[in-house]
């Protein structure tokens, strides 16, 4: 039964329809909210905004999510991680379990713009190992999202986040 109730909580985490420099490790494992999100880029910045750019996010988050770094992967989400529609603790929980994770990203759509957002499609495919051997697998997409470059647009703003994911279990 426990199994079944990590499956859950990963596929809930891999499934979020709606809603950064490694962290304190002690703060992925004790459910304790994540570290503040290093010090702002100068304004004057200007934030990676090609695909390659918005593919990286997702690379960075499950590298994080391999390396146990949970507070890396939350604030990868928009929001500071509110995005991905659970609290920190509740998303650290449901990857406590989670021993390997691998994502393999697709041919993203094309960029597009929206009430002065640009937002990208990626395809992922991604295989999980738990602590118990329990191999899971799972495919979808997730969306990221940045500000244009705008003014008054903060350097946070204008970087890609992850805006929404859409993930099934095979």
């Amino acid at each position: 039964m426990r199994r079944h109730g990590l499956t859950a909580t990963l596929a809930l985490i891999l499934g979020a329809c709606h809603a950064a420099p490694p962290a304190d490790p002690t703060a992925t494992k004790d459910g304790a909210a994540p570290p503040p999100a290093a010090a702002a880029e100068p304004a004057a910045e200007k934030a990676p905004e090609g695909v390659e750019a918005a593919m990286d996010v997702v690379r960075r988050y499950y590298a994080a999510i391999a390396a146990g770094d949970h507070a890396t992967a939350y604030r990868l989400w928009a929001d500071d991680g509110r995005a991905s529609g659970q609290d920190f603790a509740r998303f650290s929980r449901g990857f406590s379990e989670t021993r390997a994770v691998q994502a393999t990203l697709g041919a993203p759509g094309g960029i597009e713009g929206a009430a002065g957002s640009l937002y990208v499609t990626i395809p992922v495919t991604v295989s999980a190992v738990l602590n118990d051997g329990t191999r899971q697998h799972f495919t979808g997409a997730y969306v990221l999202r940045r500000v244009n470059d705008v003014p008054g647009a903060t350097a946070a703003q204008r970087r890609w986040h992850i805006q929404s994911a859409s993930m099934r279990r095979d």
